[in-house]
């Protein structure tokens, strides 16, 4: 991986009722899936490289467990900040497919625009990253032209480009901070 680099095109992290993280990330040749717990102060990791084909065990030490609103309450400065926020509209509740339906609310909808969790992220990252910081932040579909006056309208950042997913839909802007 080259420095500069973004390391993936997609990445999940879902929490399951037992507490462990499920996560999954890769792109470029590279993919890593496996399961995570945070238990008092340590971070424990078992992955796979599907592609490779190698385990990886990993314990972390003294990682901080810090529960926030966006950012609110965590002091920066930050360098970079990865953000997916709700952005579901309030109203599309109903049409949700059920395996959408199992994530909390509060992870799903942006209220009434499906705008209000980018908003909040977008504030944050004003607030907290380093000049010259990234923001890798994902959006929902159709909303690219909205993040899109949404950053304009914060002199602090520039939009540097949004990246399509597999399927060619924009979802994810980067965003530095000046």
């Amino acid at each position: 991986m080259m420095p500069g680099r973004f390391f993936h095109d997609h990445g999940m992290i879902r929490r399951h009722a037992n507490g462990l993280l499920e996560f999954k990330v890769g792109g470029a040749g590279l993919l890593f899936e496996g399961w995570l717990l945070l238990a008092e102060g340590q971070l424990f990791a078992i992955l796979f490289d599907t592609v490779g084909q190698t385990p990886i065990f990993v314990i972390w030490n003294g990682v901080p467990l810090s529960k926030a609103s966006f950012l609110d309450g965590i002091d920066g400065p930050f360098d970079p900040i990865a953000a997916n926020p709700p952005y579901v509209k309030d109203g599309d509740k109903p049409a949700l497919s059920h395996d959408v339906r199992h994530e909390p609310d509060v992870a799903l909808f942006g209220g009434e625009t499906g705008l209000q969790g980018v908003e909040a992220v977008l504030e944050a990252a004003v607030r907290t990253l380093v000049s010259g910081g990234w923001l890798v932040m994902e959006f929902g579909f159709g909303q690219e032209d909205d993040v899109r006056h949404l950053v304009a309208a914060r002199p602090a950042l520039r939009m540097d480009r949004v990246r399509a997913d597999l399927q060619g839909i924009p979802r994810t802007a980067v965003i530095q901070r000046s």
